[in-house]
């Protein structure tokens, strides 16, 4: 089993939604944002830091838990924990950033890049949930809304696990359809957190599309 539980030294940040925990490192001109899932930890990412820093500064936070939603209604979490990132990033001065969203982190990052589209110079979509047509019920078809036009303006990498069995691979490529000029790679053997499984070919896929998309 993989043991999710943070185990990146964090220090306690001040922003205007509050107290964030979050992991800070690396310097240079590109600014990394890692967003974990649902109710999960910074050390999601303790496989994948070392190689952010050699591009660049990286905070990644662990962000506020989110209680269970009544009636499928994402909506206002999704703004709240978007509001808390984009505080986040104003207090630590990471603007813009490249946003690496896992599940529900995806959904943040793609909130984000909708409403404060100066903040993110790209994003790195991981398994990330996003909206799909409503049956009546809750559960598997209340996910968050559908992302903006705006995110086809910038450079955008979905990275997908084939096994993924919370958010199956057919999702990922609904929105590698609906992001016009995105680009996806699936990682076979892989299930729904790439970056923490198969942390050498995650790294390998970011760095290069890094290097072609944002790096001169």
């Amino acid at each position: 089993m993989i043991n999710i539980r943070s185990s990146l030294p964090e220090v306690p940040v001040e922003t205007a939604a509050g107290t964030i925990p979050c992991y800070m490192a690396g310097r240079g001109r590109l600014n990394f944002i890692l967003l974990h899932g649902l109710n999960s930890y910074s050390g999601t990412w303790k496989k994948n830091v070392g190689m952010f820093e050699s591009l660049g500064r990286v905070c990644a936070p662990t962000l506020p838990r989110t209680p269970m939603l009544r009636n499928g209604d994402w909506r206002e979490p999704l703004d709240a924990l978007t509001s808390s990132v984009s505080a986040l990033m104003e207090a630590v001065n990471f603007t813009p950033a490249v946003i690496v969203g896992n599940s529900m982190g995806g959904a943040i990052g793609m909130r984000l890049a909708s409403t404060r589209p100066e903040m993110v110079s790209a994003l790195v979509l991981v398994d990330s949930a996003i909206a799909q047509r409503r049956s009546g019920g809750g559960g598997q078809d209340a996910d968050p809304p559908m992302p903006g036009t705006k995110l086809e303006r910038m450079p955008v990498l979905i990275v997908w696990g084939e096994e993924d069995r919370v958010i199956p691979l057919s999702r990922g490529r609904e929105l590698h359809a609906m992001l016009h000029g995105s680009r996806m790679d699936v990682i076979a053997g892989c299930g729904h957190i790439p970056h923490l499984e198969k942390p050498d070919i995650f790294n390998a896929l970011v760095m290069e599309f890094v290097k072609d998309s944002l790096v001169a």
